[in-house]
């Protein structure tokens, strides 16, 4: 069941989530959320952080072995990167 609710962003950009809401979704200090944004909507996700540390791993291991196949290293990854990065801006 969805919920809705008006909140207001701060000077700082903070926002509260309403507390019935942190509590049917067991929020507390220091609990992590996923935000992103969508076109013109911003989504939250409440993320197990353990979870979220298997999933990179998950993703990162058959790149690390493909790099190590190819012959890359970790500082030849990070220049391409950063070169990647500067042709964006």
């Amino acid at each position: 069941m969805s919920e809705v609710d008006l909140i207001t962003m701060s000077s700082r950009g903070q926002i509260s989530i309403p507390s019935e809401m942190r509590k049917k979704m067991d929020l507390t200090k220091g609990s992590k959320l996923l935000v992103y944004q969508k076109n013109n909507e911003l989504y939250l996700r409440k993320i197990d952080p353990e979870a979220l540390e298997k999933s990179f791993s998950e993703i990162l291991e058959p790149i690390q072995e493909r790099s190590k196949e190819k012959g890359l290293s970790p500082k030849d990854a990070e220049d391409l990167v950063r070169e990647t990065r500067k042709q964006k801006q």
